[in-house]
């Protein structure tokens, strides 16, 4: 068996002007997740899961519109309400892993909650 295992961490800051509720209920209300997550005009959903407790996986895989095929799966390791979400994850495109995408998912979540 061969394969390339990685190990990296990163930490991202990001200040939104909101109160801490509502950024926690953007993560923990699925309706509220995928407002900023998956529903877009230009992505069609192949697979939706969201089952947002500890030990808990959440899966979104779609393509946007004549793009590749973007899968993400993650799975919630330690959740205290208003205070942290903690969580790993898994993405690919074309089923190729990715390790960038995290800085534009806060982006969004930013503009959602901010908007």
């Amino acid at each position: 068996m061969t394969g390339t295992v990685t190990h990296a961490s990163f930490t991202l800051t990001r200040d939104i002007a909101v109160p801490v509720e509502r950024t926690f209920a953007a993560f923990a209300d699925p309706a509220q997740k995928r407002a900023w997550f998956t529903d877009r005009p230009d992505w069609d959903t192949t697979e939706d899961a969201f089952d947002f407790r500890v030990g808990g996986t959440e899966i979104a895989e779609g393509r946007f519109h004549g793009g590749p095929l973007s899968r993400f799966v993650a799975r919630y390791t330690d959740i205290v309400a208003d205070e942290r979400i903690v969580l790993t994850y898994d993405m690919w495109l074309d089923g190729a892993r990715r390790e960038e995408g995290t800085r534009g998912l806060l982006d969004d979540l930013a503009a959602y909650l901010e908007g």
